[in-house]
């Protein structure tokens, strides 16, 4: 993640707060936006605003959990990841037993580090009876060679189950203008068992239209698409 891109959003809370609250002089405002390696709890400084450190994977627990968890993980092949990186993170994929099988073998290059990041988020970070809603790679529900442990939605370590009440299929436009990709939405219910066929909902654009302004006004979608619902199970 660019550190610039959380001054901003660190900033912007600031515009916001002073809004809507006066600030304290006694009480220093603590600001929830963290500059961090999600997947491994290492949380770095910034020279603006400083928050403390947290130096282990262990020390997750010490965060509050949330009621709700929304994101946009990033989509990156195993391949495509730096050596070092995959040594420090590839126990994880076996300690939430996304990869079944022993060592990494050929078909998991292609496996995503959004899978493990989701997991993590769902396990560390969540409440155990909150919702998750993420943009996630449609390949996740479909494809043979990936997914299969994401697929499985369950968090082994703690046998927590997951529902994934809802999947929203973007595929057929493109929700990113400058990319090359097949989108889904998907939302988790934490603590529940999956309730099968999943309710998926196939975001099919009026006039066959692909692509879309930023002046896009997600208030008037159904001007511009049509929700197609199907029942499925992954």
């Amino acid at each position: 993640m660019n550190p610039v891109s959380v001054l901003a959003g660190k900033t912007n809370y600031l515009i916001l707060y002073a809004k809507y609250f006066e600030f304290s002089e006694s009480t220093p405002l603590q600001i929830p936006i963290f500059y961090a390696d999600a997947i491994q709890a290492k949380f770095e400084t910034s020279n603006m605003f400083s928050e403390p450190n947290l130096q282990s994977f262990e020390n997750l627990e010490d965060l509050k959990r949330v009621d709700y968890l929304v994101g946009n993980p990033p989509w990156v092949n195993w391949e495509y990841l730096p050596t070092d990186y995959k040594l420090r993170t590839a126990h994880l994929w076996q300690y939430y037993n996304l990869f079944a099988v022993k060592g990494l073998e050929a078909s998991f290059i292609k496996e995503d580090i959004s899978v493990l990041l989701t997991y993590i988020a769902l396990d560390k970070y969540l409440k155990g009876d909150g919702k998750l809603g993420f943009v996630v790679k449609e390949t996740l529900f479909k494809s043979i060679k990936q997914g299969e442990g994401f697929r499985k939605f369950k968090i082994f370590p703690t046998n927590t189950l997951l529902n994934p009440y809802r999947v929203d299929d973007l595929t057929l436009f493109k929700p990113f203008k400058e990319a090359v990709n097949r989108t889904a939405l998907l939302f988790i219910q934490k603590g529940e068992a999956v309730q099968y066929p999943t309710n998926y909902i196939v975001w099919q654009p009026l006039n066959g239209k692909r692509t879309f302004e930023n002046s896009f006004d997600i208030k008037e979608l159904s001007k511009y698409f049509e929700f197609v619902a199907k029942s499925t199970t992954f």
